[in-house]
C-alpha cells in the first residue's frame, strides 16, 4: 500500500497559512474558497490568488490557463510549449525507482491577466502537495522572490513584467518539500 499525494489538500493549507500572515502584514483583506467552488463571477473587480491545479476548476480554462506558455495538464506534467534548445519539454514529478517515493516535485507559478483591466490571477499548482507548497514558500521568501525577479527582468528586457509563469523544482525529504529551485520562467504576452 501506497499513499498518493496527489492531490494538493496540505500544500494548500500551508499555502493559504502563508498569505494569510503576508496579507495581514500588509493589512489586506483576503476571502477565501474552496478552489473548485471559484467561478468566473467571483473574479470580476478583484485579484484572485488560486492554490491548486487549474485542471480542477472550470473557471481558469475559461480565462486560457490551459493556453499559456507553460501550463499544468491534469495527468502529472507541467508542459512547456516552445522549449528552449536542451531545455525540457515537460516536467514531472521524480519517483524513487525501488521505494516509489518521490523524491522531486515540480510546480508551475502563474501570475496571469483577470478577468477585469487592471486585475490579477494568481495560480500556484504543484504536482502533489508538497509542490503546492514549495511554490509559494519559494515565491514569497527574500531569496526565492529576488531569484525570480531578476530571471524574469533577464527574459523581459531588464524590466519585470506585469503576467509571467514559472517552474519551481522542490526535493522532496519525508514528504516535505525542501531545496527549492528555479527551473525557468516565461513571460505572458
Amino acid at each position: 500500500l501506497r499513499f498518493n499525494d496527489s492531490w494538493t489538500g496540505i500544500g494548500e493549507v500551508l499555502a493559504v497559512n502563508r498569505l494569510t500572515l503576508l496579507a495581514t502584514q500588509f493589512a489586506h483583506s483576503m476571502n477565501v474558497l474552496p478552489s473548485r467552488a471559484l467561478s468566473l463571477d467571483d473574479m470580476h473587480g478583484t485579484n484572485v490568488v488560486f492554490i491548486g491545479s487549474p485542471w480542477v476548476n472550470g473557471a481558469l480554462a475559461q480565462m486560457g490557463a490551459t493556453t499559456t506558455p507553460l501550463s499544468e495538464t491534469g495527468d502529472g506534467r507541467i508542459m512547456v510549449r516552445d522549449p528552449a534548445p536542451g531545455e525540457q519539454a515537460s516536467y514531472s514529478n521524480v519517483v524513487n525507482a525501488t521505494t516509489k517515493e518521490i523524491t522531486a516535485a515540480y510546480a508551475l507559478f502563474s501570475v496571469l491577466p483577470g478577468i477585469d483591466a487592471g486585475r490579477s490571477v494568481l495560480c500556484s499548482a504543484g504536482i502533489g502537495t508538497s509542490a503546492t507548497w514549495a511554490a509559494i514558500d519559494f515565491t514569497t521568501s527574500p531569496a526565492g522572490a529576488a531569484q525570480l525577479a531578476q530571471a524574469l527582468k533577464k527574459a523581459n528586457g531588464g524590466t519585470f513584467p506585469r503576467h509571467y509563469q514559472a517552474i519551481i523544482r522542490a526535493e522532496i525529504v519525508k514528504e516535505g518539500a525542501s531545496n527549492s529551485s528555479l527551473v525557468t520562467v516565461r513571460v505572458v504576452r
